[in-house]
C-alpha cells in the first residue's frame, strides 16, 4: 500500500515540479477532486493517490531530502501535508518522511514536519469520518485549542530531531493526541472499537511509549500537553498499556531515567495509576476482571513493584519511598 503510484483508468492527473531536482506526483480517478502540490527546495518527493469524488490532496514542501507519500480511497476525503522551516528564522526542514492512508469517506488527515529533521510520521485510518493530525515542529509547538476531534482524531507534536510517531486507528470517534519534544523519542498507538481515548506526553531523550486499545470507551488521557494518559519526562523511559475491554481507565507518570511502567488489563471498568519518580525503577499491574483498582507509586531508585489481580472489585495500592524496595501484591 506504501509508496505505490497507481496507474488506473478514468480521470487521471500527474503533475511534477523539477525546479530543483524536486518531484510530485498525483494521481486521482473519479469526479471534482482536487490536488495542489507546491515545492521549494531541493530534491523532495511527493506522492498523491485520490480514487473515488470530491476528494482533496494538499502539498506544500520548503527544504531538502523530505518526503511525501498519501493514499485516500472513497469520497469526500481531505489530505494535507506540509514540510516547512521557519521563515523568520531562515530555516528548512530536511529529511523528514511523512506517510497517511485512509480508506472510507470524509475523512480528514493532516501531517505538518516545522524545523530541523529526520522525524517520522505515519497514520493510517479505516472507516468514516476520521480525524487524524500529526505535528512535528520547532518553536511551540503547541497545538490550536480550538480544533475540533469529534470524529475518530489524531494529533501528535514532535520538536527537535529524530523522533517517530505512528498512529494506527479502526472503529468510529476514537481519539489519539501525542506530543514529543526531544530526541529519538518513540511512539505507537493502536486502537480498534469505539470511542477509545489517548493521550501521550514525551519530553527528553530516548522516551518510548506503546499503547494499544481494543474495545469501547476505553481512556488514557484525552489531551497530549494537558491531560495525557502516559508523561513521560527524562531519558530511556518506557510505558506499555494493553487495554482490552470496555471502559477502562488507567494512567502513567515517569519523571527520571530507566524507569519502566507495564500495564495489562483485560474486562471492563477497571482503573490503574501508575507513578514513577526516579531511576531504574520497574512497576508492572496486571487487572483482569470487572471493577478493580491499582496504584503504584514509586520514588526513588531501583525500586520493585508488581500487582496482579483477578476478580471483581479487588483494590491493591504500593508505594514506594526510597531505593531497592521491593513489592508484590497477587489478589486472586
Amino acid at each position: 500500500m506504501k509508496r505505490l503510484l497507481l496507474l488506473l483508468s478514468g480521470i487521471v492527473l500527474a503533475s511534477y515540479s523539477m525546479g530543483q531536482e524536486n518531484s510530485a506526483i498525483s494521481t486521482q480517478t473519479g469526479n471534482s477532486n482536487s490536488s495542489t502540490q507546491t515545492q521549494t527546495g531541493f530534491q523532495n518527493q511527493s506522492e498523491a493517490t485520490s480514487i473515488g469524488d470530491e476528494n482533496t490532496i494538499i502539498l506544500v514542501q520548503r527544504g531538502e531530502y523530505n518526503e511525501s507519500y498519501q493514499e485516500q480511497t472513497g469520497d469526500k476525503n481531505r489530505a494535507v501535508v506540509r514540510q516547512v522551516g521557519s521563515e523568520f528564522l531562515q530555516t528548512f526542514t530536511s529529511g523528514n518522511l511523512a506517510e497517511q492512508f485512509q480508506n472510507g469517506n470524509n475523512n480528514r488527515a493532516t501531517i505538518t514536519q516545522l524545523e530541523f529533521g529526520n522525524n517520522y510520521a505515519y497514520q493510517e485510518q479505516n472507516g468514516n469520518r476520521n480525524r487524524a493530525r500529526i505535528l512535528q515542529a520547532g518553536g511551540t509547538g503547541v497545538s490550536n485549542p480550538d480544533d475540533d476531534f469529534s470524529a475518530n482524531s489524531v494529533f501528535s507534536s514532535s520538536f527537535s530531531y529524530s523522533n517517530e510517531a505512528f498512529q494506527i486507528q479502526k472503529g468510529n470517534r476514537n481519539e489519539a493526541r501525542s506530543a514529543q519534544f526531544g530526541f529519538d523519542n518513540f511512539v505507537a498507538i493502536d486502537q480498534s472499537g469505539n470511542r477509545n481515548k489517548v493521550g501521550t506526553f514525551q519530553l527528553g531523550v530516548e522516551n518510548e511509549a506503546e499503547v494499544i486499545q481494543i474495545g469501547n470507551r476505553n481512556y488514557s488521557g484525552d489531551r497530549a500537553l494537558v491531560n495525557p494518559g502516559i508523561f513521560q519526562e527524562g531519558a530511556e523511559n518506557y510505558a506499555f498499556l494493553l487495554q482490552e475491554g470496555n471502559e477502562n481507565s488507567h494512567f502513567t507518570t515517569q519523571i527520571g531515567q530507566n524507569n519502566e511502567s507495564y500495564q495489562d488489563v483485560s474486562g471492563d471498568l477497571n482503573e490503574g495509576v501508575t507513578d514513577q519518580y526516579g531511576r531504574r525503577n520497574y512497576a508492572e499491574m496486571e487487572q483482569l476482571g470487572t471493577d478493580n483498582f491499582a496504584s503504584i507509586v514509586q520514588d526513588g531508585r531501583r525500586n520493585f513493584s508488581e500487582i496482579s489481580q483477578t476478580g471483581n472489585l479487588n483494590n491493591a495500592q504500593s508505594f514506594q519511598l526510597g531505593n531497592r524496595n521491593s513489592s508484590v501484591i497477587i489478589q486472586r
